[in-house]
């Protein structure tokens, strides 16, 4: 029996009793029997008889129909091109054929559409296949979703069944809307033998591309072969910057005196508090002073009245303060590279930044003197309304998976895996411009932007949640460079300063009726978003190099592996109380902190945290002053319930002075002392704190590490400022106590 078609030739010898012998040869055509396959060539036509050699059908989908109909249990697809088609249980499809099904031919592609049946835009599409079937030879290419937001896959594969097996098929993802996948299988099992299976490039803004991605309790046995995902997209952009609002409201002026009667002064501005200013005094008389300017709701002091004449005295009226400019907005935090994985990758966009504070009012002008009734003072102008804040940070780049798995289960052996290159992040939203002051009071100060997106990831194997992943002789490998966060969004322009208040017409003026200011303070910069990740595997946070080769294997449910620490960074939003020269403000101060914590640590064991407080920027002025330095300054970290204490050290760090840095325990709390005095105009870098601790919980027990303090009276944070040049005063050092409301966990580490 010939078990192949083709040619052959028979000899049949014949041996006698005597040994004389005699040679017969026959040719032997042995053709193969299609009576139990269906036939499909792109020469045929669809019709309720065809599938013969003579009679092929002309489409996949009407040739499985009709091997259903008639008991066959194989469809052979022919070289040329085919639309997509669903798989039915227990029927092969191969492909490859030569026009005349005698030999191997050409390719046999088959192109994906959108099929309504299923909601899935694929080639080929497979549900509960649970008697065992083949799909074997086939080329799959997904169609063009770009424009409706699908993902456009080469083969899609749901449901129960496990009788699916994918022999020596190329599988390439088409033009994705979004998630960009060549091959998805969602819940069912399936076996796979020298694939090549590349997904297209990720096109919508921060979308991410998949080469195979299993999903639900999706089993799969990938035996040889290659997997490549395309490249992911890089995150949108924020919009552009607020616009500026509008100016702060204008002080009154100053009454008119009339003979002997003295002028009334300037009413108060009714801005938002504190940017309502202060009243003008009312005029001098003959035997009188004017009387002084009341100050702002922001604390500017009133000027001076001028003396009445009867005394001889010339002495004018002096100018009302300026107001205090309000604080800076604070930067938005950039996008985390920390993986959110789903049944999709999810990145993190740039964090909102915070609007700048309204400015002070002006103080109002002091009361003319006068010979007969002075004119009164003018009030203070109100101070420019905060800006507004950036509210749309920079998004989140795409990443770029090789095979992603969630909840799932994969076993590759022998199959070579590369993740394509991941998207940048976005860059943040400026802030808005403050708004300018009115006559007499400051500007407002900038708001602040959006941080930028972070850059997606490039890896070759991601497992989340439960299953379990094998490697076995599988090169897996990421992008060669990490993908960069999107720039964080540029600070938003100062208010300007407002003009001087008006005075009296009539019976003279001082220097001025209420002082001006200058622009306020500037804000801080968005911050980038982080770089993104790669690696070669990523096992519910245990890492291989980007480079991988060999054998790993992952428990079910999670890795068997601790995993593995990262440097996350977090924003927090702290609250100061400032005193200094018997006047209180309050104001934000945002800040953040750089923590690497173990993820988990054995009961009874020591690990070290490693603690770095966000660089602080000194600003050169602060209310229209001048800032002389900031010094001695104090952070506090918590020490959690379940760990003790061992030791802490500290190292690096720079622009801090000629003090010396030291770290201790006090109070319950892990601090930090830079007392050396931080120059006006720096950026200082505080050192990084290295507390080592012991695990003394149960198993089980969550250590979260944070910044200690819970009130003013009980600060996260402490420093003194130097400022200058203030009227009268001169130079006042304030003193301000700061802590979070809401106070993130910074880094947990669970004792196993």
């Amino acid at each position: 029996m010939y078990a192949n078609p083709g040619t052959y030739t028979a000899r049949l010898i014949v041996t006698g009793n005597t040994g004389a012998t005699d040679t017969e040869t026959m040719v032997i055509e042995v053709v193969r029997d299609l009576s139990g396959i269906v036939l499909v060539s792109t020469a045929g036509a669809d019709s309720a008889s065809c599938g013969s050699a003579a009679e092929p059908c002309a489409t996949i989908g009407h040739g499985l129909e009709r091997a259903v109909a008639t008991g066959r249990d194989e469809v052979w697809a022919a070289q040329g091109g085919y639309p997509a088609f669903t798989v039915r249980s227990g029927v092969d499809v191969r492909g490859g054929y030569s026009a005349d099904f005698t030999g191997s031919g050409a390719a046999t592609v088959v192109s994906g559409s959108y099929d309504p049946a299923s909601g899935v835009s694929a080639a080929i599409i497979a549900h509960d296949v649970t008697a065992p079937t083949t799909v074997a030879g086939l080329t799959a290419v997904g169609g063009d979703e770009s424009t409706s937001g699908r993902t456009s896959l080469a083969a899609y594969v749901d449901g129960s069944g496990a009788g699916l097996s994918l022999d020596g098929v190329t599988l390439t993802g088409g033009v994705s809307g979004s998630s960009a996948t060549a091959l998805l299988v969602d819940g069912a099992t399936v076996a796979l033998t020298a694939p090549v299976i590349r997904s297209g490039d990720a096109t919508g803004a921060g979308q991410s591309a998949y080469g195979v991605r299993a999903i639900n309790g999706a089993v799969l046995d990938i035996d040889g072969g290659s997997i490549e995902s395309g490249a992911g997209a890089a995150g949108a952009a924020a919009p552009v910057a607020p616009s500026a609002p509008a100016p702060g409201c204008a002080g009154g002026a100053g009454g008119n005196g009339s003979g002997s009667n003295r002028g009334p002064g300037g009413a108060a501005c009714a801005g938002s508090a504190p940017a309502n200013s202060g009243a003008g005094g009312n005029g001098g008389g003959y035997s009188s002073s004017g009387e002084s300017g009341a100050p702002s709701g922001g604390g500017a002091s009133g000027g001076s009245g001028g003396c009445g004449s009867l005394f001889g005295c010339g002495t004018d009226a002096s100018g009302g303060s300026a107001g205090w400019a309000g604080s800076a907005g604070s930067g938005g935090e950039g996008g985390s590279s920390t993986l959110a994985a789903g049944v999709t990758f999810s990145g993190q966009a740039g964090s909102a930044g915070t609007a700048g504070a309204p400015g002070a009012g002006g103080g109002g002008g002091g009361g003319k003197s006068a010979s007969g009734g002075g004119g009164g003072g003018g009030a203070g102008g109100g101070g420019g309304v905060s800006g507004a804040a950036a509210t749309a940070g920079g998004s989140a780049g795409g990443g770029s998976f090789g095979v992603y798995v969630h909840n799932s289960s994969v076993d590759l052996s022998g199959v070579t895996v590369t993740a394509g290159t991941a998207g940048d992040g976005g860059a943040g939203q400026s802030g808005g411009a403050g708004g300018s002051g009115g006559s007499g009071g400051p500007g407002g100060n900038k708001s602040c932007c959006e941080g930028g997106g972070a850059g997606g990831p490039s890896i070759g194997l991601l497992h989340s949640g439960s299953g379990s992943v094998a490697t076995s002789g599988s090169p897996i490998g990421a992008a060669p460079t990490a993908s960069a966060g999107g720039n964080g969004g540029a600070a938003g322009a100062a208010g300007v300063g407002g003009a001087p208040g008006n005075c009296a017409n009539i019976g003279g003026c001082g220097p001025s009726g209420g002082a001006s200011s200058g622009s306020g303070n500037a804000g801080t910069a968005g911050r980038s978003g982080a770089a993104g990740l790669r690696y070669g595997i990523w096992d519910n946070g245990a890492t291989t190099d980007p480079s991988h080769s060999g054998t790993t294997t992952s428990s079910t449910t999670t890795s068997s592996t601790a995993p593995a620490a990262q440097p996350v960074h977090t924003a927090v939003a702290m609250s100061c109380y400032t005193t200094a020269a018997g006047q209180t403000s309050y104001d934000a101060n945002d800040t953040g902190a750089t923590v690497l914590a173990p993820t988990t640590v054995a009961a009874g064991a020591d690990f070290d945290v490693e603690l770095t407080p966000d660089p602080m920027a000194v600003p050169t002025s602060g209310g229209g002053y001048p800032i002389g330095y900031v010094a001695n300054v104090q952070y506090r970290f918590n020490v959690p319930a379940g760990a003790t204490f061992v030791g802490a050290t500290y190292s690096g760090g720079s622009n801090l002075g000629s003090g010396t840095p030291s770290v201790a325990v006090s109070g319950g709390k892990v601090v930090l002392t830079v007392p050396g005095t931080l120059a006006a105009g720096v950026s200082a870098n505080f050192p990084k704190v290295t507390v080592t601790f012991q695990a003394t919980g149960a198993a089980g027990t969550s250590l979260g590490f944070a910044y200690a303090g819970t009130s003013y009276g009980d600060p996260a944070l402490t420093f003194q400022t130097r400022v200058n040049n203030i009227p009268i005063l001169g130079s006042v050092t304030s003193t301000s106590n700061c802590y979070a409301a809401t106070n993130p966990i910074l880094a947990t580490t669970v004792i196993s």
